[in-house]
Formats: structure tokens, C-alpha cells, sequence
């Protein structure tokens, strides 16, 4: 029982339960009115990014994003800080919970828990 509620968490985790929407407001009216967490923005040039912590200052958004450090073993992680003009911003999506998505992960967890409870019945029989 251990084992499956661990295992609901760890999909419904790694799922999120979330989608990206995107906005038809300003970036800087998002910010200020929702406050979110974090923001997917695409670039004029194209280029995507996630920012978290999203906050403007004058004519730019300042957020964090995840970058890789160096330990000697390229694992460590750190926040960088990242100023983007308003201006750059083209589109910009917020992460929204998402009712279909986690209807899915639920349903796929419980038929995966009765798959594996079924094959270890039968392994268990099958030993003897």
C-alpha cells in the first residue's frame, strides 16, 4: 500500500497536473494583477525560456531561471537573475492547473496498481 501511494505521488509530481495557457494581457499587467509564479515567455527571436518569480521593474521583466554550475561534476544548480525587455516579450504563457491532465494521471495510476497487483498475484501462484 506504501509502495502505491508512493507511487501516485511520484506521477502526479512529475505530471504537475498543469498546462501551459497562454495570456492575451501585457506581461506587465499579468505580473502585477495574478502575481504568478512563473511565466514560459517566448522571445521575439523565438527563443523560449521559464522564468520564475516574475516581477517588473521600469520597462523590463526581472525573473530567476535555472542554470548549471559547475562541482566537477556539472551537477550543481543555481538561479541566475535575467532582465528582458517588455518590448522582446512575444508571447507569454502562465502554468494553470489542468483538471483533464490530472484526471489521467489518476486513472493511469490506478490501472498501472491493479496491472502490477495482478502480475504479482499470478507470480505468486505460479512459484509454488
Amino acid at each position: 500500500m506504501k509502495r502505491g501511494l508512493a507511487l501516485l505521488m511520484l506521477v502526479l509530481h512529475l505530471t504537475g497536473c498543469t498546462t501551459w495557457r497562454p495570456v492575451t494581457v501585457s506581461p506587465s499587467q499579468l505580473v502585477e494583477e495574478e502575481q504568478p509564479e512563473r511565466l514560459r515567455i517566448v522571445r521575439a527571436d523565438g527563443t523560449q525560456m521559464v522564468i520564475g518569480a516574475p516581477r517588473v521593474e521600469s520597462d523590463s521583466l526581472t525573473a530567476l531561471v535555472w542554470g548549471r554550475g559547475d562541482d566537477g561534476r556539472g551537477r550543481a544548480q543555481y538561479r541566475d537573475t535575467v532582465r528582458i525587455a517588455l518590448s522582446d516579450v512575444s508571447t507569454v504563457a502562465v502554468s494553470r492547473f489542468s483538471a483533464g491532465r490530472t484526471a489521467v494521471a489518476v486513472v493511469g495510476i490506478f490501472f498501472g496498481v491493479v496491472a502490477v497487483s495482478v502480475a504479482c498475484c499470478f507470480s505468486l501462484g505460479h512459484g509454488r
